[in-house]
C-alpha cells in the first residue's frame, strides 16, 4: 500500500476514533467499514483514491458518511434506510451496505465527495454568544455582521433565539432554544443588542428553500444525535423572515468589498466558526489580508472586531472562541467550547 493509501484509509479510522470520543458510535462503525472497503480496495477505494488535498482537514471521511446517509433518507426504505431511523446498538453488514450504496449512486457519492461539509450547527451560536455581547459591551454600539463560511446563515441570526446555560438564560423569550452545558462564572452581559445588518458568504450557500439543498446539509448530522438535525432544520424556519443574505463569493475578495466603506456609529463584526480548515493557503492569507486592511481602518467611532471558533491544535476535542477588536487588537481567548457547542467553557473577558 502506498503512503496516499495509508493516509486516506487512516483518515476514516481517525475519523471514527473521534466520532467514538463524541458518543457517536453508529457513525464511528460506518467509517470504520468506510475504512475497511478502501483497504480492500472496494468501491469506497475506487471513490477516493484519487481524491486530492489533506483528507483529515478536509474531513474527507464526514464527507461520505453524508452520502451514504442521503442515498438512504432518499430511498427511504430498504436495510440501509432502517439503520438511519433507528440505529441498532450492533448494526451488522454495515461495510456491504455502504458499498452497495456507492455503487448504486455514483454520482452522489462523488458529489458528496467533491463538497466540502456544511452542516450549519445551529448550537455553536452558544459558543460565539460571548463574543458577540462582549463586543456589544465594550463598544455600546449596534452591530453590522459580517459571517464568512456562512453556509446558509443560520448563525447569522443568533440573536433571535433564546439561549438556556442552566443556571441562567439570554435572548428572546419564545425563540428556538439552544441548550448547552455552562463551565465558569456567569457573564455581565447587556440584555439585548442591536444589530443593524447581518450578510454572510460562502463558497457554496446553502437555499434552504430548495428541498434538495436541505435534505444534503442535514445528511452531515450523525445519525445517532437526531437533535442536532432537529435543532437543524427548525432554524431554518425561525430564520426565515429575517432577510438574511448569503453571497456566493470567497472571503477575502467579499471582505475587501463589504468592509472597505464603514459608517460611523456601527461595530463591524467580521466571525467564522470551523471553516478555517477548507480554505486554500491563497484563500486564507486573501481573508488575513482583508481583515488586516479593515483592522488598519478601525476608530472609535467605527470600532472592528474579529470574532472566531475554530480548532484547538492541542486538542481535537475542544475548539476555541478568539475575540480581537481594534483600535487596539489585543486578542483575548475567550471560552472552549465542544465542537457541536454542546458545553461551553467560559474564560472570561
Amino acid at each position: 500500500m502506498s503512503a496516499r493509501d495509508e493516509e486516506l484509509e487512516s483518515s476514516f479510522r481517525w475519523q471514527a476514533d473521534i466520532c467514538r470520543a463524541m458518543s457517536a458510535p453508529f457513525t464511528a462503525a460506518l467509517l470504520d467499514a468506510c475504512a475497511e472497503s478502501y483497504k480492500a480496495r472496494g468501491p469506497i477505494h475506487d471513490l477516493v483514491k484519487d481524491w486530492e488535498g489533506e483528507p483529515r482537514a478536509g474531513a474527507l471521511g464526514l464527507r461520505i458518511i453524508g452520502a451514504v446517509q442521503a442515498a438512504a433518507r432518499a430511498k427511504g426504505t430498504g436495510e440501509l434506510a432502517a439503520l438511519f431511523s433507528a440505529p441498532p446498538p450492533e448494526p451488522q453488514n454495515l461495510r456491504g451496505l455502504i458499498e452497495d450504496a456507492a455503487t448504486e449512486n455514483q454520482p452522489l457519492f462523488k458529489d458528496f465527495a467533491r463538497r466540502a461539509v456544511q452542516t450549519n450547527e445551529v448550537l455553536r451560536a452558544a459558543a460565539l454568544l460571548g463574543g458577540f455581547l462582549e463586543i456589544a459591551k465594550q463598544t455600546a454600539l449596534p452591530l453590522e455582521l459580517f459571517e464568512v463560511g456562512a453556509s446558509g446563515g443560520l448563525l447569522l441570526g443568533w440573536d433571535r433565539y433564546r439561549y438556556e446555560f442552566g443556571a441562567f438564560a439570554w435572548g428572546k423569550e419564545g425563540g428556538l432554544r439552544l441548550k448547552a452545558e455552562w463551565k465558569g462564572e456567569q457573564p455581565d452581559w447587556p440584555a439585548t443588542v442591536d444589530v443593524v445588518s447581518r450578510r454572510g458568504c460562502d463558497i457554496n450557500p446553502i437555499d434552504y428553500d430548495d428541498p434538495e439543498a436541505v435534505l444534503r446539509a442535514s445528511s452531515y448530522f450523525w445519525a445517532e444525535q437526531g437533535e442536532r438535525r432537529e435543532r437543524f432544520l427548525a432554524a431554518i424556519v425561525a430564520t426565515r423572515g429575517l432577510g438574511i443574505t448569503v453571497d456566493k463569493a470567497n472571503a477575502g475578495d467579499w471582505l475587501s468589498e463589504r468592509l472597505a466603506a464603514r459608517t460611523p456609529g456601527r461595530a463591524a463584526v467580521v466571525y467564522h466558526s470551523v471553516m478555517i480548515q477548507y480554505l486554500s493557503e491563497a484563500d486564507r492569507s486573501a481573508m488575513e489580508a482583508a481583515i488586516s486592511a479593515a483592522a488598519e481602518r478601525a476608530t472609535q467611532e467605527a470600532p472592528f472586531a474579529r470574532l472566531r471558533f475554530e480548532p484547538d491544535p492541542v486538542d481535537v476535542l475542544r475548539f476555541a472562541v478568539d475575540l480581537t477588536l481594534w483600535p487596539g487588537g489585543e486578542k483575548r481567548r475567550l471560552a472552549y467550547a465542544h465542537p457541536h457547542a454542546a458545553w461551553v467553557e467560559w474564560l472570561g473577558a
